[in-house]
């Protein structure tokens, strides 16, 4: 998480350099305080479930022995499915409304998977 903080400006900016100038110039506005809000919570949130899986999975009963549950593995694959459906609707279907709901909405859906696991 923290080296995303200082390399994610420089990779995103190679990535939007990418792009063709027709959707660079509809993407040129800067993001906003609470789209980097919601992004920084999504990226905490992944990676709270993934560091707590990691650490039982490498320091339980010696090197390399499965301790945990398997619920921050299960959170993670739900919140994947969730943004790329949102993903899909937005880019295949043209429902440009859900991109703003795509993060917010995954992190949502993954809490509450967590919670009824």
């Amino acid at each position: 998480m923290v080296l995303s903080f200082f390399f994610n400006k420089s990779y995103l900016k190679k990535l939007q350099g990418r792009k063709e100038s027709g959707e660079a110039d509809a993407k040129n506005k800067k993001e906003g305080f609470g789209d980097t809000a919601m992004t920084a919570m999504f990226i905490g949130l992944v990676s709270a479930y993934m560091g707590s899986y990691i650490g039982s999975f490498v320091s339980g009963k010696g090197m390399f022995t499965f301790q945990g549950d398997i619920t921050p593995i299960i959170v993670a694959v739900v919140s994947a499915l969730v943004m790329a459906v949102f993903t899909y609707f937005a880019e295949k279907k043209h429902m440009v409304w859900l991109e703003s709901f795509s993060i917010a909405g995954s992190m949502l859906i993954g809490m509450i998977a967590a919670v009824l696991i």
